[in-house]
C-alpha cells in the first residue's frame, strides 16, 4: 500500500479489510485455490451422489475444512485434502470427493 511509511501509520490499519478486484488477483499454482472462489461449488461423490454445496472454508491447524451445506440442510465438515477432494473443477464450479466410510454421517452437525 502506498503512503504507509512507518509502524504508527500501519497500526491505524489493523483490523481493516483490504479489497482487491478479482481480475487483479495473482495466479496461483496448480491445485492451490482462493477459498472464496470455492463458495457455492457443488459437492458430489465419485459415484455422482450429490452432497451439497460449499458454504465456507475453515482454516484450522492440520488442514483446511470445507463447510458443506448438505441436501438435508445440515453442515458437513470435509477435510480439504487431496486424498478426499479428488477433483476441483473450477469452470463447472464442482468439487468431487471420495470420503472415507462414515465421514459424511459422522461430521454432520
Amino acid at each position: 500500500m502506498r503512503g504507509i511509511d512507518n509502524i504508527s501509520q500501519a497500526r491505524e490499519l489493523v483490523g481493516l479489510e483490504a479489497l482487491v478486484a478479482e481480475e487483479e488477483l495473482n495466479s496461483l499454482p496448480e491445485d492451490d485455490y482462493y477459498f472464496f472462489l470455492l463458495q457455492g461449488f457443488r459437492v458430489e461423490t465419485r459415484e455422482g451422489r450429490s452432497v451439497g454445496h460449499v458454504m465456507d472454508v475453515l482454516s484450522v491447524p492440520g488442514s483446511d475444512l470445507l463447510v458443506v451445506a448438505s441436501e438435508s440442510g445440515r453442515e458437513i465438515l470435509v477435510p480439504f485434502v487431496r486424498a478426499i477432494c479428488v477433483e476441483v473443477n473450477v469452470p463447472d464450479k464442482r468439487l468431487v470427493i471420495d470420503p472415507p466410510a462414515g465421514l459424511l454421517d459422522l461430521n454432520e452437525i
